[in-house]
């Protein structure tokens, strides 16, 4: 029954192409679905602050707060382009902005005005006991998926 209570949390397992942190989603039709606009940046800084190594990034994120993410982004405005829309967002802990590109719209059906998240380390004993743990609700095929693509 708790699992009903939290809300729901998506996984992406994070590597570096040309410089810039990407991931797949083969479920969603993505791959190397790269982070510009900044959030290679924010990224980096999360990582950079974490007391331990993190050789293996899996981003943890929902629309909703959920205890296991710390971090917040506050939707700031939306700019239409060719290839769709681009929302821009904040970081308050970090005090960075990025832009979010038109596969946001593959995670939910609008942008949310807050996405929540954390980056934690897929070989962590604790990240693995929370995918294991979310894998009991119904994204843990995706959470799995996720931490498994390289």
């Amino acid at each position: 029954m708790l699992a009903k209570i939290l809300p729901d949390l998506d996984f992406l397992r994070l590597y570096r192409a040309e410089g810039l942190w990407c991931f797949d989603r083969h479920d969603l039709g993505l791959e190397r679905e790269l982070f510009v606009g900044g959030m290679t940046e924010l990224i980096d800084a999360v990582i950079a602050e974490k007391p331990f190594p993190v050789p293996n990034p899996v981003l943890l994120f929902g629309g909703e707060f959920n205890p296991s993410t710390r971090l917040t982004l506050i939707w700031k405005e939306s700019r239409a382009q060719e290839d769709g829309e681009w929302n821009r967002y904040h970081c308050r802990e970090m005090d960075k902005d990025g832009w979010l590109g038109p596969c946001l719209l593959r995670f939910f059906p609008e942008a949310p005005q807050y996405l929540h998240f954390e980056i934690y380390d897929a070989e962590d004993p604790f990240s693995v006991r929370l995918v294991q743990w979310l894998s009991n609700k119904e994204i843990g095929s995706l959470a799995a998926a996720a931490l498994n693509q390289k």
